[in-house]
């Protein structure tokens, strides 16, 4: 009789966990995300990322606190609305100061899902503020260099300087071989690093009796790509400069 009672009571549970999972709501997160703040400088465009969940299509009602002095437009849409996807807003501040951008994420019928609004803090600040080569300057952000189109140097140490409150994360140089492959190399502030000898260059699989396609750049290019944590919103950016000289191919 014991174990019949003990048979019926585990049978009863049973039942009473499959209805609680029946009638407990899905309470997993699914919402679009956007940054709090992002960071632009003036005269200059910039862009931050809206991350997309199923559900949702595209942006709507897009705002700037100052149509004057902040131009925003949606450059980038990635969607499926049964698919995560993601969306671009680009901004253009005319000047100093800090803006509100608001804008709403809907479904394909055009229903708010969620409504956003994002800081933007525009400031003449260039995170990046010095570059040498060999004790050349190839940028300054407070006096602009002129005459360095063809860097005069083969190699030299690397030193870069940040505006005060922007920590390096990392570096890295892009060169490219004879036959036009890019090679990509972690380097540590203040290395000597070797400059490009060689172009980029770019021939079509296609190419038969008669038909030939190909094209690449003019200068051989050592591509400069400094990573940073931005002092007002505390995300990685990255900031790319190219250093261009006479091509050996």
């Amino acid at each position: 009789m014991k174990k019949v009672m003990r048979n019926v009571v585990c049978f009863m549970l049973a039942i009473s966990m499959a209805a609680s999972f029946m009638l407990t709501p899905n309470v997993e997160a699914k919402a679009s995300t956007a940054p709090a703040k992002a960071h632009a400088t003036v005269l200059e465009e910039s862009s931050f990322t809206v991350k997309l969940v199923a559900g949702e299509y595209k942006i709507a009602n897009l705002k700037s606190s100052s149509k004057k002095n902040l131009i925003v437009r949606n450059t980038y849409v990635d969607s499926d609305s049964d698919w995560t996807g993601s969306a671009r807003i680009s901004v253009y501040p005319k000047k100093k100061g800090k803006y509100k951008v608001s804008f709403d994420v809907v479904d394909r019928n055009n229903r708010v899902k969620q409504h956003h609004v994002v800081q933007v803090i525009a400031t003449y600040e260039s995170a990046v503020k010095k570059v040498s080569i060999g004790g050349k300057a190839v940028y300054d952000s407070v006096n602009p260099v002129f005459g360095t189109m063809i860097f005069p140097k083969a190699k030299g140490k690397l030193k870069v300087k940040m505006t005060k409150g922007y920590a390096i994360k990392s570096i890295e140089v892009t060169t490219y071989d004879k036959a036009g492959k890019s090679i990509t190399k972690p380097v540590k502030n203040g290395k000597k690093i070797k400059l490009g000898q060689f172009r980029y260059k770019s021939t079509s699989s296609m190419n038969g009796p008669g038909y030939e396609y190909w094209w690449g750049d003019l200068f051989a290019d050592t591509e400069i790509r400094i990573t940073y944590v931005d002092k007002y919103t505390n995300e990685e950016r990255s900031w790319l400069f190219t250093v261009h000289r006479l091509a050996k191919n």
